[in-house]
């Protein structure tokens, strides 16, 4: 049995960080498994007791996971996780731009991978991950966290914040060079500054989008077709779509309709899934 709670942030944080998540679960008889599909978020990831075993996936390689970790955007299905006993985490789910304005992190370096959060921001993350561990309750967690955040928002970096927001309001269906006439900015400038702030070139950012998307549209939608989502997401066909979540997941549409695994960069409510075995 897994509990979940998520909340978003408190209003002076909502343009950097999207929402928290909190979850817990006894995997000790049975174990747990999780594929992790392309996503386009960010995250800030405190594991408490169990950790996770990564299995990198074009490799075989395994390894154990950091109790702290900054995992970046990723584009394609590269790892699973695993883990047995009790686990509990609690996870900052960062806005695309939203690690690079808090922290001055540059996320081309985190893209497809996961990095001890102490190498990266320092020793205040050991005892953030103390304090953390020193409470159970969700709503007490999120003030700690907030506590550590806030000093961060007075010096937040500028971003190309307003141009994601964009590709987020056009669910990714957009052209890149049409976008970079509106902003003002070369396609190489928005591609320079998109792997800095972002992780991922504008491109591959608005690709993976639009696959979350189609998947947030089907939820809401149950009733509609495959062929109709790919029409309102302006897909040249249906056979673009599953082409696009193939690569990105290694799943068909409804394949990762019905086994969606971690999809922190989506709704947590709707898509975290747990399996017993391999996926």
């Amino acid at each position: 049995m897994q509990k979940i709670l998520t909340a978003l942030p408190g209003l002076a944080l909502r343009q950097s960080v999207k929402h928290y998540l909190q979850r817990e679960c006894d995997t000790t008889d049975v174990g747990m498994t999780e594929s992790v599909p392309a996503r386009s978020q960010n995250i800030l990831e405190f594991q408490f007791r169990s950790r996770y075993a990564v299995e990198y996936l074009e490799s075989n390689k395994m390894e154990a996971g950091c109790r702290i970790a900054i995992v970046g955007p990723q584009t394609r299905q590269l790892f699973r996780l695993g883990v047995t006993g009790p686990m509990e985490e609690f996870v900052v789910v960062f806005t695309p731009t939203g690690l690079f304005e808090l922290f001055g992190c540059e996320l081309n370096q985190f893209v497809d991978s996961a990095h001890e959060a102490d190498d990266v921001v320092g020793t205040p993350m050991r005892a953030l991950w103390q304090r953390l561990g020193d409470v159970n309750q969700f709503s007490k967690r999120i003030e700690i966290v907030e506590e550590f955040l806030a000093p961060r928002i007075c010096n937040a970096r500028p971003s190309i914040r307003k141009v994601v927001t964009y590709i987020n309001g056009c669910s990714g269906a957009v052209q890149i060079s049409d976008l970079a006439r509106k902003t003002g900015m070369s396609v190489r400038n928005m591609e320079r500054r998109f792997r800095t702030q972002v992780g991922l070139p504008p491109k591959a950012y608005a690709r993976i989008v639009r696959c979350e998307q189609a998947l947030l549209m089907k939820a809401a939608n149950p009733e509609w077709s495959w062929s109709r989502i790919a029409y309102e997401l302006n897909y040249f066909d249906q056979m673009h779509m599953v082409h696009d979540f193939v690569s990105l997941s290694g799943k068909t549409p409804v394949e990762s309709f019905s086994k969606t695994a971690y999809g922190l960069s989506l709704s947590p409510q709707a898509w975290i899934s747990f399996s017993t075995g391999p996926s």
